[in-house]
C-alpha cells in the first residue's frame, strides 16, 4: 500500500540539512519492510523518482530494487541406493553462484531406492519468504525388483 508523506523544511530554508530515512522493526516480528519513492524537494529543484539510479543521496543499509528482491536457490538430490547407503549420493544441481533459475533432471530408481530433494533459498538481504515451483513426473511401474525412471522439474519464483 503506497501512502504520500511530506514534511515541512521551510523552517530549514537557507540552511544545508540532510534527509534521512531510518526504519526500525522489532526483530522477532516478520516485516517485508518499506519502498521510498518518488522524493521530491521542490524548493531546490531536487526529484528522485528511484527508478532512474541513484540522485544524490547515498544507501547506506538500504537497497535499490526494481519492486523484486533477486532470490538464489540451492537444490540437491540425495539419492539411497536400497538397503546400501554406502552406494548412496548426494549431488548439487544448482549451486549459490549458478545462473540457472531452472532444470529438468532425470533420475533413475528400483523399487527400493529413496529420493530426497533438498532446495534451499538463499538471500542475505531479504527476511521475506521465498518460494519454489517443483514439478516431479513419474514414469514406469514401479514394482519390486525393477526400475522407475523419474524427471523433476524446478522452477524458482521471486518473491516481491
Amino acid at each position: 500500500i503506497w501512502t504520500q508523506q511530506s514534511v515541512n523544511l521551510s523552517a530549514y530554508a537557507g540552511k544545508q540539512i540532510i534527509v534521512r530515512f531510518d526504519y526500525v522493526s522489532a526483530n522477532d516480528t516478520p516485516d517485508k519492510g518499506i519502498a521510498i519513492d518518488n522524493i521530491t524537494i521542490p524548493e531546490i529543484g531536487f526529484k528522485d523518482d528511484a527508478e532512474s539510479g541513484i540522485q544524490g543521496w547515498t544507501l547506506n543499509g538500504w537497497q535499490q530494487i526494481d519492486n523484486v528482491v533477486p532470490q538464489r536457490y540451492i537444490v540437491q538430490y540425495a539419492q539411497i541406493i536400497g538397503n546400501a547407503p554406502a552406494t548412496s549420493r548426494v549431488q548439487r544441481l544448482i549451486g549459490p553462484t549458478d545462473t540457472a533459475t531452472s532444470g529438468t533432471w532425470p533420475f533413475t530408481l528400483n523399487a527400493n531406492d529413496t529420493l530426497l530433494l533438498a532446495i534451499s533459498a538463499i538471500n542475505d538481504s531479504t527476511d521475506i519468504p521465498a518460494t519454489f515451483g517443483l514439478s516431479a513426473q513419474l514414469t514406469g511401474t514401479p514394482a519390486p525388483d525393477s526400475t522407475t525412471e523419474s524427471t523433476a522439474e524446478a522452477t524458482p519464483e521471486s518473491t516481491p
